[in-house]
């Protein structure tokens, strides 16, 4: 009833069509049709068509699948049975005549008191996907489920204790893939695998290969309904009683309840469809979901798959499961209501915790005796094993394969997508269904592999084999959750993948390691100290000192509280969560000895150039310090005109310069300031440009009588052009540099007029007000919205910061505003996105490149939502609109070659307009695609060391300079002579040249000639050395006359640079050389 309630969604009945006009399905709300946002309608085009080709793709499969899934089915009709044998001797028997190995999870009792035999099944029936019509295809595989239930006549009443029924059905299915192997089907192979990762279920695989698709019937071998008690293998109960120390055995008894129960949830599915047509379309939904979130039905996957799903929404949808109990859901739900409803009740209720008693009666005929503690509710459902929907109509554990780890994971993944859903972002579609959320270096923050031989209390556990796994899983969680509490948003286990063994070998043996992963918390993750309770609190105090040992210590606060509390080491190389794992291991499951664990991709932060404090904003407290300083100063001053406003537009103002040393000269912090309104400026360009240097050199003067440790002086910038100068004060403060710039809002006014002008007029005028654009109108909102996210989410800042540095190391730097870059990063921080909000500098930085791979720049502009503002769907709108524009204006792209948009700019050209060209943005794609595909390739093995390494491979040519010479100091604030000198390659061969370099490494530029300008038609004075070539214009026989073009001297222009770089330059690498 929650559900539908936060839904708030109903359809209207009035529609004489029969085809109701809905409300809102998608954000919480009661939106009308009339005032749906565009991307709403959208989204449901997109689900639609999506459902059209899905349930297209699913019928298709069903027609390839069916001539194998009916020779099967007669092959196992006309099997002959087999004479009951003792066990031993049974699969003895059947390995020496057939060689086909037994696949029992253990073996059974040498004393067993009874038979193995093989009989005709009484049915056989084609079920789940292939039944119901919504068969999917993975990895270019589709595989149908054949049910064979088995004749009642081999089994006992009590074969559902001590393992005796599943003894039998392993031997069962065994006889199955024996007819099987000996009917020599053609092109078709056999293994045995689990079903759903569960040693319990044996299965057979018949594969066949189909053109390009792989075919995979996957027998399943059933008990017949009714054939155990039920009552005495509810959840509660124990059925192996020879083992003391286990008083209940749930998943034992869950199993087998739900071999018993498959054909009944099989038939309520079927009802349910013809009740509600939604219920098949939200289940091919669901399949997608799981599947590109590496989420399923087996064991190692979650135990949460397609199946569950559909069970779960089946049962809601049922209104007719017990007399006077109501459905939970609506039929009338359409397939996205339905779907986003199972999400909603999915990640609003933790059924490892708070198990949901769905529809249980208490006069149901499987009820147990009132003696049975289940009358009080839910503590003797639940065991701490697994999560708990408990199924009160078939008395069953629907979740009884979901750990309690593996249920934290999927909730958090249906909070993402509920929280998607529920947006207004135009690429939602792609976030549910089609983003690909698997990877681990992308997903989890921190990945620990560990041997799980060296635990000896993995070697105490004396439960029955096939729940040890669970159960030391369960432990590890336990122990792990208290240890980390609120560090860590999600907890799970990698135990590998189930697999298919051929059917003439033994069961494989389990993996002997796995892998712990870990979601951070990033606003506690680095915390140093864990506070336990207070000393008052004598038993609390006591659990916390049994549970931390050694390391819990009394301390009295500040306040007067005295606390227990625990204490992490800074100082060393690893991590707090690395230590935390290693001491919380070896204390609870090791006896106190050393664990070892392989921390995997973990060492990315390392790359940033300042690593002591690279995880925080401390690096920039002193700029700030030095900021807010020189502000209070300048305010204190008396100028002609009193100060409106001063507002930082420098990225080291916003936290995300990547070397923050160069804010001591060779990067100036950028302040802009605004004066008071005043009829007394002049009217005219040149005139404001004097106005503004006599501002900045009384100001500048006033600075040094307050201050005389502070040394100002005044520039003209780039241009000593009086009207297009950009005049600014440099001022030297706490060895900082600042560059203040004065703004005055009728310069921009001045600036467009210009543009009624000439075109000779028009072309100086551009770049004059995409800098005042730029400088003054869009930097500082920038700069105090980056500020702003940094200080909300902990992790931006070295996440934009490690950005640049690949982009540093790339050479890809000079080509960008830094302002794109840090969009880019923000752009992973959004929310919505398939993956959430990262917790880890890894992720971010993965997530990132990911994007940048998979962005089809050419076709489709990027927003970037900079807050929760309702209006972002409008501004999309705004942005899509601007794009078209655009790309009618300039079809060659050589104007503008990205857009990307934001809150604050919906035109999305305020930070690339003229830079960067169609070919470093060409480049930029490459180098994330070839990135990405590393990252995909190497996964946890990934040396981050790799993705930082830049090839010179690739570039035309390569100017070797000389290593001795570096940087003259920054306190002189001078450009090094090889800053210089690239500043002179660009001013010279700008045109024809496009240079790549990096401030960081002096020791190459390289070069990539333009294509745009490679051949021209010949004419004089061309601005570069040229080679007159002749070209044919219609071949040999042709009247017309010959073609000369202009083609690149790249001989005589290679030397040329050499001289102007004189002993800089080393040597020239050409294409192809070493």
């Amino acid at each position: 009833m929650v559900v539908s309630t936060v839904l708030g969604s109903k359809r209207r009945q009035d529609n004489p069509h029969g085809h109701p006009k809905k409300k809102h399905r998608f954000a919480v709300g009661t939106t009308t049709e009339d005032n749906l946002p565009v991307t709403a309608h959208l989204f449901e085009l997109q689900v639609d068509e999506l459902l059209r080709d899905l349930e297209q793709q699913a019928k298709a499969n069903v027609q390839k699948i069916m001539s194998l899934l009916k020779q099967l089915r007669d092959t196992i009709a006309d099997l002959p049975g087999r004479e009951p044998l003792h066990p031993r001797e049974a699969e003895s028997h059947l390995k020496k005549t057939s060689g086909i190995c037994t696949p029992f999870a253990n073996l059974p009792p040498k004393d067993a008191k009874y038979t193995l035999e093989f009989a005709k099944p009484s049915t056989i029936n084609v079920v789940g996907s292939a039944a119901s019509e919504t068969l999917l295809s993975r990895d270019g595989q589709i595989t149908a489920d054949m049910v064979v239930v088995m004749p009642s006549r081999i089994f006992q009443e009590k074969d559902y204790r001590k393992y005796r029924y599943f003894h039998k059905k392993a031997y069962y299915t065994a006889c199955l893939a024996a007819g099987l192997h000996s009917a020599n089907l053609e092109g078709s192979s056999l293994a045995f695998a689990m079903q759903n990762g569960n040693p319990l279920q044996p299965c057979i695989l018949v594969r066949q290969q189909d053109s390009d698709l792989t075919v995979v019937v996957r027998i399943i071998c059933l008990p017949p309904l009714a054939v155990f008690p039920e009552d005495e293998i509810l959840p509660w109960m124990n059925s192996l009683p020879e083992n003391p120390i286990v008083s209940k055995t749930p998943f034992y008894n869950s199993t087998l309840r739900s071999e018993m129960l498959a054909l009944k949830y099989l038939g309520l599915i079927h009802r349910i469809n013809n009740e509600s047509t939604s219920l098949r379309k939200a289940t091919l939904l669901f399949s997608i979901w799981l599947r590109q979130r590496g989420l399923g039905a087996d064991l190692l996957q979650g135990g949460f798959g397609t199946f569950e799903a559909q069970a779960l929404m089946a049962m809601m949808l049922d209104s007719n499961s017990i007399e006077g109990m109501q459905a939970v859901f609506r039929t009338r739900y359409d397939p996205i209501q339905l779907f986003k409803a199972t999400l909603i009740f999915l990640s609003t209720r933790d059924f490892a915790s708070s198990p949901m008693l769905y529809n249980y009666s208490m006069n149901n005929s499987t009820q147990s005796s009132p003696s049975q503690p289940l009358q009080t509710g839910n503590r003797d459902i639940i065991d701490g094993t697994s999560a708990c929907f408990f199924d009160g109509p078939r008395m069953h554990n629907l979740f009884f394969k979901t750990s309690p780890w593996s249920m934290v994971r999927l909730r958090r993944q249906a909070e993402i997508t509920v929280k998607c859903l529920s947006s207004n972002d135009s690429n939602r579609f792609e976030h549910c269904f089609l983003s690909k959320v698997d990877n681990s270096m992308m997903r989890y923050d921190l990945v620990l592999r560990i041997d799980i031989d060296q635990f000896l209390s993995w070697a105490k556990i004396k439960d029955d084999p096939t729940e040890k796994c669970l159960n030391f899983g369960n432990n590890l969680y336990q122990t792990l959750k208290q240890a980390l509490s609120d560090r860590v948003q999600e907890i799970s286990f990698s135990f590998g993948e189930s697999t298919s063994w051929d059917i003439k070998h033994l069961v494989p043996k389990p993996h002997k390691s796995f892998r712990i992963n870990l979601v951070f918390d990033a606003h506690q993750v680095a915390r140093l100290q864990d506070f336990g309770p207070s000393a008052d609190d004598k038993d609390a105090a006591a659990a916390f000192r049994q549970f931390w040992g050694a390391k819990a210590e009394l301390r009295r606060f500040k306040d007067g509280s005295i606390q227990e509390t625990v204490i992490w080491d800074d100082q060393i190389s690893e991590p707090v969560t690395t230590q935390i794992i290693q001491y919380a291991l070896s204390r609870h499951h090791n006896d106190g000895k050393s664990v070892s664990i392989q921390e995997l991709g973990s060492s990315f932060w390392k790359q940033l150039m300042q690593p002591k404090q690279s995880r925080t904003l401390a690096p920039f407290e002193d700029i700030f310090r030095a900021f807010q300083n020189l502000e209070k100063t300048i305010r204190e001053l008396k100028m002609p005109l009193d100060i409106r406003q001063i507002s930082p537009a420098s990225p080291g103002l916003r936290y995300s310069m990547p070397n923050i040393d160069a804010a001591h000269g060779l990067q100036p912090l950028q302040i802009i300031i605004q004066f008071e309104s005043s009829g007394q400026w002049p009217d005219d360009l040149s005139a404001i440009q004097q106005v503004k240097v006599a501002f900045l050199q009384k100001l500048g003067d006033l600075l040094n009588q307050q201050e005389s440790s502070m040394q100002t002086r005044v520039g003209l910038g780039q241009s000593t052009n009086t009207p297009f100068c950009r005049p600014f004060l440099e001022v030297m403060s706490n060895t900082y540099c600042f560059h203040i710039a004065v703004y005055h809002d009728r310069e921009f006014v001045l600036l467009k007029s210009k543009l009624a002008g000439s075109t000779e007029e028009r072309r100086t005028i551009i770049p004059q007000i995409l800098y005042y654009n730029q400088m003054f109108l869009r930097a500082p909102p920038h700069t105090q919205r980056v500020k702003d996210l940094c200080t909300q989410y902990p992790l931006l800042s070295q996440s934009i910061r490690l950005f640049k540095i690949w982009c540093l190391s790339h050479l890809l730097l000079p080509h960008f505003r830094e302002e794109i870059l840090e969009l880019f990063v923000i752009y992973s921080f959004n929310p919505t996105s398939p993956y959430g909000v990262p917790s880890s500098l890894r992720t971010a930085f993965l997530r990132t490149i990911s994007m940048l791979a998979k962005w089809d720049w050419h076709n489709t502009p990027l927003f970037v939502p900079l807050n929760d503002d309702t209006e972002n769907n409008k501004l999309m709108h705004d942005l899509e609109t601007h794009f078209h524009a655009w790309r009618k204006i300039d079809p060659s792209l050589s104007r503008v070659a990205l857009i990307i948009g934001s809150t604050l700019d919906p035109t999305g050209t305020a930070w690339t307009e003229q830079t960067p060209s169609k070919m470093v943005a060409a480049r930029l794609t490459s180098l994330a695609k070839i990135t990405h595909s590393t990252i995909m390739k190497h996964d946890l093995t990934l040396d981050p060391n790799l993705l930082f390494t830049h090839s010179y491979k690739d570039y035309d040519f390569v100017l070797h300079l000389s290593p001795h010479i570096d940087k003259i100091s920054a306190a002189t604030n001078l450009q090094s002579a090889i800053q210089s000198y690239i500043h002179e390659l660009e001013r010279v061969f700008g045109e024809i040249v496009v240079w790549f370099y990096s401030s960081e490494n002096t020791k190459f530029v390289a070069g990539l000639w333009n294509p745009l300008v490679q051949s021209r038609k010949w004419k004089v004075n061309l601005g570069y050395s040229s080679i007159p070539t002749v070209e044919d214009a219609g071949g040999s026989d042709s009247s017309e006359p010959a073609e000369i073009t202009a083609k690149y001297n790249t001989h005589a222009m290679l030397n040329e640079m050499v001289r102007l770089g004189g002993d800089l330059v080393t040597r020239v690498a050409m294409k192809g050389e070493d």
